[in-house]
């Protein structure tokens, strides 16, 4: 059965000019398998909504950035971008249809009303026991709509919003289920384009555990999280140990201590192959934190004396002095949190491992 790919605003959210990897390998699926990405209206409406605001919140940066540099300036000048963002709307609609290779959206029917107000006056899925998630009920009415068209078509639909969707996360919610069922329909629920490709994913006889791990040297694994965790792990490290520790700032990533643990293999339309695995595992953090210096139990909380200089004089005099509080130093030591890390694995059609990169890691 051929199947057509509906894509949830959110799904674009992530990615708005659609060029990370997962939108490739989908595009890749789309064209090996003849496979067409279908756009309902409401979410191209929406898409267009989010690219003007998000063009909108980085113009607004810009142009603070600027205005602090013109007081950094001498004459006080700086040539400023001019961006319309109504053109460039259009300009990215244009980039959309072409990414996604579409000509035309489905665009949704005002027969859709008197259903939309039933089911949400009904608390009836998609639409939440508030009554809430409309524009969720107008896409999956769509998306019946795709399904009726073409009976040798399955549907696949993509979006991030289980609430609305799903069953405790484990496929498409039982009531969406019983409506397919119904009437003889097949849409099959993904939370993401990445779950989607992992589904589709092929067994390839050479790609085992054992060739990753002999073929992709483990040095450069590590070098490879190392790098992108200096980057870009400060927020989540301090948090980490602000958990249990009074952090001051100081981090350092001294070595990943990960393992391949998972994995699957998509093969692309030219032949190549892409691995997308999972490693797990510590990773060792250096941190400096305050202590207690708890000092000596007899003596803290006693009076005692003290040696005091005079500025002026240079004189030493004894003055007392009442040690009643703990003293305060830094410390620092080596933790080792929980880590995942996704690393994308590209490898060509003669078995060589020609790039690898870290997709995405988080604490565990």
């Amino acid at each position: 059965m051929m199947i057509k790919i509906v894509l949830d605003t959110n799904i674009f959210r992530q990615d708005l000019l659609m060029n990370s990897t997962h939108f490739n390998l989908l595009f890749d699926y789309s064209e090996k398998t003849k496979s067409p990405i279908v756009v309902p209206e409401v979410v191209l409406e929406e898409v267009i909504e989010l690219y003007k605001r998000e063009l909108q919140g980085k113009i607004t940066r810009l142009k603070e950035i600027q205005k602090n540099m013109k007081n950094l300036l001498v004459n006080g000048s700086i040539e400023e971008n001019k961006v319309v963002i109504e053109e460039e709307a259009k300009k990215y609609k244009e980039h959309f249809f072409k990414k996604l290779a579409i000509k035309e959206t489905v665009v949704y029917k005002d027969s859709y009303l008197k259903e939309l107000v039933r089911r949400a006056t009904q608390r009836i899925k998609p639409c939440s026991e508030n009554g809430e998630e409309f524009r969720d009920a107008l896409l999956w009415l769509t998306v019946l709509d795709i399904a009726r068209a073409e009976e040798s078509f399955e549907v696949i639909l993509i979006s991030n919003d289980n609430r609305a969707f799903a069953e405790k996360n484990s496929g498409l919610h039982s009531g969406l289920q019983r409506e397919l069922d119904q009437e003889k329909l097949v849409v099959r629920y993904y939370d993401s384009i990445q779950a989607f490709i992992k589904a589709h994913g092929t067994r390839i006889e050479f790609i085992t555990k054992t060739w990753i791990e002999e073929n992709l040297v483990e040095g450069d694994i590590d070098r490879a999280v190392t790098d992108i965790l200096e980057r870009h792990g400060e927020e989540k490290f301090i948090s980490w140990i602000e958990l249990s520790k009074r952090a001051t700032g100081y981090w350092q990533v001294i070595q990943p201590l990960i393992g391949l643990d998972k994995f699957y293999v998509y093969e692309m339309n030219d032949g190549s192959f892409y691995v997308e695995a999972a490693y797990f595992g510590e990773v060792e953090v250096e941190f400096e934190y305050e202590g207690d210096d708890e000092g000596d139990e007899d003596y803290r909380g006693r009076s005692g004396y003290e040696y005091k200089i005079d500025s002026l004089s240079g004189d030493m005099t004894m003055e007392p002095v009442l040690r009643s509080k703990k003293e305060t130093k830094s410390e620092i030591k080596c933790f080792y949190p929980e880590i995942e890390v996704t690393v994308g694995i590209n490898i060509s059609k003669d078995k060589n491992i020609t790039s690898f990169h870290v997709l995405e890691w988080d604490l565990l």
